[in-house]
């Protein structure tokens, strides 16, 4: 039977009145037309700001790596040398001082400062009491309020309690009673351990240091809070205020921030990387402060410099160009790299100068100060103008070597770039940032727990084929190695006093190894910085100019 019968037939049926339902089959070919395919979307294209997790394999590669961990190297030993030489000039920092500088006005700090030597002076003297006249010396060498050779006295106390513990348990291990029961021996061993590093811990309270040194471990503190804050999404907004009568806040008493204040967060940890520590280097060590500075002049914008052009070509061009490369370049801008954070810190330096003239000729005489009165909103304007700078270079200074890098222009047109993209685009500045920050925070915590387990290991598998019979119930390689980083970087009691002068070379050598480490991972934080930033400018100068990544200056004489 033909379909045209068959559509004859049931017309004329007693049901013909009943539309027939037709239906439609999807072929197989229709169905997978329908289907998305996700592996054939670019993610980067759809969302770009996922570009700023390739960060951490352009941080990873060797060249970066090398060039951050020399640029930290050199900091750190001109730190050090600076210590050495202002130590000697009697320039050092006391315990607690940045604490004091963050909660007291500036009358009441500078009061701390002038007494804090003698104050110092006679806690030592205090401290070296117990020991007998023969042994404790003539800790009052000095004591006329100088504080040049605290630090020397400090050291010379320490070693003379070294010296009466290390005797005491030599005699007490030489001349034992062979008739002690087992672990007796060891206990009283143990006991005198432990009472030296209680005396040498409570001296170490109190001695000065360089202030490098003191300014590097209130670094490392804020960054430590800054890395909780994010990780524990802690803003701290609700408490970004001063305490009463103070600054702003470094840990005083257990808490964060002034009296009062319990500056917290992540705008706590960063007001105090960002302006205490800055303020009190500025207040209390003003020559210390600019040799530091003319140090940094002459290491960062080099390294910094170079860093921000490898990692400018490797997100532009998706190629890697060599550490030496990078660094002709970055000599060869090297005014431009010095000069792009001065100029606008010395524009709003010069609009504060203004303004002090403004109150020098207006509001000291009669008359004048009517008219400074009148043209106080002059004042408020520059005033505001001098703040919005110093907020814009704060918010975008870190793209402003990554800017040069790109563009290869000059100052001026680097913090013009900078500031629009950021004033004109704060949200998705905001954005960026915080994408950035968080990852790099994750990632530098998983670091640095792979570092720290890995060292623990490492000592508890070495330490197992060590013996103790030498030094009693403590493992001789527990007393060569630190346990992890943070028993390495701080200032604790040094336990080597109980080794032969080979374990002290050797724990020395561990030592060194150990520090290099460390730098290596500080090393990748400062070359992630510089990938994540160069990738938030070139977002934000795609959103903005319609600036296509691949648009990076070239060099002449290179490849890039």
């Amino acid at each position: 039977m033909s379909k045209s019968s068959v559509s004859s037939e049931s017309s004329d049926s007693p049901n013909s009145s009943i539309a027939p339902v037709s239906v439609t089959k999807r072929s197989a070919s229709s169905d997978e037309a329908r289907r998305v395919n996700l592996e054939g979307i670019d993610i980067e294209s759809l969302l770009p700001f996922t570009r700023l997790f390739s960060s951490f394999r352009m941080a990873m590669q060797p060249g970066k790596l090398l060039l951050a961990f020399v640029m930290i190297v050199l900091v750190y030993m001109g730190g050090r040398t600076l210590d050495w030489v202002f130590a000697g000039m009697g320039s050092v920092a006391y315990p607690g001082e940045i604490s004091q500088y963050a909660r007291l006005d500036a009358e009441a700090f500078d009061q701390w400062l002038e007494d804090r030597p003698t104050w110092t002076q006679d806690q030592l003297d205090r401290q070296m009491r117990w020991l007998p006249k023969e042994v404790s010396g003539d800790a009052d060498a000095g004591a006329d309020g100088a504080d040049d050779d605290l630090m020397t006295l400090f050291d010379d106390a320490i070693e003379r309690i070294d010296g009466h513990f290390v005797a005491e348990h030599a005699d007490l291990k030489n001349n034992a009673n062979p008739d002690l029961k087992p672990g007796v021996l060891d206990q009283r061993l143990a006991s005198i351990r432990r009472d030296r590093a209680h005396k040498v811990a409570t001296l170490l309270d109190m001695r000065p240091r360089g202030i490098f040194a003191s300014a590097l471990d209130y670094k490392m503190d804020c960054l430590d809070r800054l890395m909780r804050a994010v990780v524990s999404f802690d803003l701290g907004l609700g408490n970004s205020g001063a305490g009463v009568g103070g600054r702003a806040g470094e840990t005083v008493g257990g808490k964060v921030g002034g009296v009062g204040g319990n500056m917290g967060g992540v705008v706590g940890a960063l007001r105090d990387l960002m302006v205490t520590l800055p303020g009190w280097l500025m207040r209390a060590h003003p020559v210390y402060w600019m040799c530091y500075l003319l140090m940094a002049v002459i290491i960062y914008p080099i390294f910094c410099g170079a860093l921000a052009r490898m990692a400018a070509v490797n997100a532009s061009l998706n190629q890697s160009i060599g550490a030496f490369t990078a660094l002709k370049f970055s000599v060869s801008k090297y005014v431009s790299f010095v000069m792009t954070p001065m100029v606008p810190a010395v524009l709003a330096g010069l609009v504060l100068l203004v303004l002090w003239l403004g109150g020098l000729v207006f509001f000291n005489l009669m008359v004048l100060d009517v008219v400074g009165g009148l043209l106080f909103f002059g004042a408020i304007g520059l005033g505001l103008f001098a703040t919005m700078t110093l907020i814009l270079l704060v918010t975008g200074g870190g793209m402003m070597y990554p800017a040069l890098a790109v563009e290869g222009t000059d100052a001026f047109d680097v913090v013009s770039r900078v500031y629009n993209y950021v004033l004109f685009r704060p949200w998705r500045w905001l954005f960026y940032t915080a994408v950035g920050l968080g990852y790099g925070v994750v990632v530098y915590l998983v670091l640095a727990g792979i570092v720290n387990v890995s060292l623990s290991i490492t000592q508890g598998v070495v330490a197992a084929g060590v013996g103790d019979a030498a030094i009693g119930a403590v493992n001789r390689f527990d007393l060569i190695m630190p346990g992890d980083t943070a028993a390495l970087l701080s200032e604790g009691v040094d336990e080597t006093v109980w080794l032969s002068w080979t374990g002290s070379l050797a724990s020395m050598a561990v030592r060194m190894w150990m520090y290099a480490l460390v730098a290596l991972l500080w090393a990748f934080a400062v070359s992630f910085y510089f990938c994540a930033h160069t990738w938030i400018y070139l977002l934000l100068r795609r959103v903005s100019d319609g600036t296509e990544f691949d648009d990076i200056a070239v060099t002449s004489g290179s490849a890039h």
